[in-house]
């Protein structure tokens, strides 16, 4: 979902987003969307999400 968010309005989710949860995605949960989406689109560039 932030993949799909224009950079400007990052900020503004992030937020609002509780201290365990980005502890858990960074830890987690960004190798499983790197991983994921390398599979859906081989042939591009995988967005930053921090």
């Amino acid at each position: 979902m932030i993949a799909a968010t224009p950079v400007e309005d990052r900020a503004g989710f992030l937020a609002h987003v509780p201290r365990p949860v980005m502890i858990g995605y960074r830890l987690f949960g960004r190798r499983q969307f790197e991983k994921q989406y390398r599979t859906l689109f081989p042939d591009e560039e995988v967005p930053r999400t921090h």
